[in-house]
């Protein structure tokens, strides 16, 4: 089984952020047998 790990650093993008997480999931499980995780990592927003 593959893993992958992707870090999205972000600041002040609250409006894009589950777009590019859905989109991110759909693409790495297009390919079989890939555990994905996740990190996604906020300083200081101001956006909620």
């Amino acid at each position: 089984m593959k893993k992958i790990t992707v870090v999205i650093p972000t600041y002040n993008r609250k409006n894009y952020l589950y777009r590019l997480l859905v989109q991110l999931k759909n693409q790495v499980f297009d390919k079989a047998d890939a555990q994905l995780s996740i990190l996604v990592v906020v300083d200081g927003s101001t956006d909620g």
